[in-house]
């Protein structure tokens, strides 16, 4: 199979992981390739991009003949009697070409536009008419060299795919020295320089291709390339598009079991577990990490000093995976990028490996903190009328602002506004739902402990904050509870508790997961004497 028909990498893969699921694969002959020919134009030393038999350039509006170089203006701009500009004598006599009648008559002896037709009367026309066709004769020679001529031999599916694969290997490899774009709005694809072997080179490749699976999704970087301001120029990629493309064509280049395994990867869901894998007897310094080399299969493994791989795990479901290629954890660190910003908290999959590279050799949990990018639910879900004082918006901070809001509807503002001033050193933790406690604990509340915590029958004016299961096995989203209140930091008002809400909760846009069970909860009570301020405690 071809790649098992070039899914998860010629169909975008950004997508497979921005929605957790793997998508069909396009058809190949939608990533068609055409070899473009660089030419410079002679008046101002720019690009020219090749039009028929001349090449037009986008700066000075001249063109460039093919074959001689030198240029011509069009009839409209040329000037009689001057040569300026016009083409060497050799091309104008070419009869395709003309410039206009004084010049081409005059000076240059080019051939006229219109040309006349022979006249025919009526009587030669019914002479041709009765004028028999001789028949070609065949010798015996040329009979037998077409009886002895090979007979192309129709090429069977595997053989088909098997070149489809080549080229798309091949493609993968000329990308890898990828330099600058510019984008063709006539042909609805990309020009595309890369450098080969030290030498420059460009083909004209497919939008949707260069759009999905070589930037990679970015809409503010394809939005300036398009613009018809900018269309004339090259534009260079950033380095993620650069270490993409590296990347990729390492992951064709690569073994079968590598891409077997980056395509269970993307239908795996939801990952809960982190583990970096490492058999040496250094240990994990700074210094030392700069010289180890992550692998993607146990061939690759040659020297235990240097060498790790990644496993990820999934505790609901009891599945591991071994050997998580590069390029996986690539595109996961990428989504993070581009959907919860690049801001000064960590993103989560660059704080788990870390915390991992601390821990060599242990299962480390992937935080709680997914954010759904929205803040407005559907309208039958909002039935509760209590707004919800903080938002989460793109960061991970679904655990810290849902319990923040549920003090601030009990109206323990002091401590909600208190929680809210470690939100920082929160993300920077991956057991932040441990995190909480110590905090609340600090300014008075006593906190227990809840494991299988049944939210839906074990209610408690308290605020409890829960650690969400879904159907799917994920564990990256936590909300909080007071009563029959539900808060979620990822919309604008709270909702009822109830197990279509909590539904949405374990989902994500365009992606229903049904709601299973609350793995661990941490229950905040003020115990003895309750201040008189405090709200929906009773």
């Amino acid at each position: 199979m071809v790649k098992k028909h070039l899914k998860g990498l010629l169909d975008g893969t950004v997508l497979s992981t921005v929605n957790r699921e793997v998508t069909s694969a396009k058809q190949p002959n939608n990533y068609t390739v055409s070899e473009v020919h660089l030419e410079n134009c002679p008046e101002c030393e720019r690009p020219v991009f090749k039009e028929e038999t001349a090449s037009r350039c986008m700066h000075c509006k001249n063109f460039t003949h093919s074959q001689c170089g030198t240029t011509y203006k069009s009839f409209s701009r040329h000037i009689e009697d001057e040569l300026n500009g016009c083409l060497c004598v050799q091309c104008v006599k070419s009869p395709c070409i003309f410039l206009c009648y004084p010049c081409g008559t005059q000076t240059l002896n080019a051939e006229r536009y219109r040309k006349r037709a022979p006249i025919m009367s009526d009587s030669d026309l019914t002479n041709s008419w009765s004028l028999q066709i001789q028949q070609r004769t065949i010798s015996q020679e040329e009979r037998d060299r077409r009886s002895n001529r090979p007979v192309k031999k129709k090429r069977t599916k595997k053989e088909v795919e098997q070149e489809i694969e080549e080229k798309a290997i091949a493609l993968q490899q000329w990308l890898k020295g990828i330099q600058c774009v510019k984008y063709s709005g006539g042909n609805v694809a990309y020009y595309v320089k890369s450098l080969v072997d030290g030498e420059e080179k460009a083909k004209l490749l497919a939008r949707d291709f260069i759009e999905e699976s070589v930037l990679l999704f970015d809409e503010e970087f394809i939005a300036m390339v398009k613009e018809k301001k900018n269309r004339s120029k090259y534009h260079p990629v950033s380095t993620i598009v650069q270490e993409n493309v590296k990347l990729r064509a390492e992951l064709w280049a690569g073994c079968e079991e590598t891409y077997d395994n980056f395509n269970e990867c993307l239908r795996t869901k939801e990952w809960t577990s982190f583990k970096l894998n490492y058999n040496g007897s250094t240990p994990i310094t700074p210094e030392h990490r700069q010289t180890m080399r992550m692998v993607d299969s146990a061939l690759e493994c040659t020297d235990e000093e240097r060498d790790y791989f990644i496993s990820l795990g999934n505790l609901e479901k009891k599945k591991a995976m071994a050997y998580v290629p590069g390029y996986y954890i690539f595109l996961w660190k990428v989504v993070q990028h581009y959907h919860h910003g690049a801001t000064t908290n960590p993103n989560d999959i660059n704080l788990v490996e870390n915390t991992a590279f601390e821990k060599p050799n242990k299962w480390i949990a992937i935080p709680p903190g997914k954010a759904k990018l929205q803040t407005i639910i559907q309208e039958s879900l909002q039935t509760i009328h209590v707004p919800n004082v903080f938002q989460q918006g793109t960061e991970n901070s679904c655990a810290i602002t849902s319990l923040a809001n549920a003090l601030m509807y009990k109206n323990d503002k002091a401590a909600a506004y208190e929680l809210m001033k470690h939100k920082k050193q929160c993300l920077a933790t991956t057991r932040r739902l441990q995190f909480l406690t110590t905090v609340l604990r600090a300014i008075g509340y006593t906190v227990t402990r809840i494991t299988d915590f049944d939210v839906l029958n074990n209610a408690s004016n308290w605020p409890t904050v829960c650690g969400l299961s879904g159907r799917d096995g994920g564990r990256g989203h936590a909300v909080s509870v007071c009563g029959q209140v539900l808060f979620d930091g990822s919309v604008s008002h709270a909702m009822k508790l109830t197990r279509e809400n909590l539904n949405w909760c374990c989902g994500a846009p365009g992606t229903p997961v049904n709601y299973v069970k609350v793995y661990l909860a941490y229950r905040f009570e003020m115990l003895g004497c309750i201040p008189m301020h405090f709200k929906h405690v009773t």
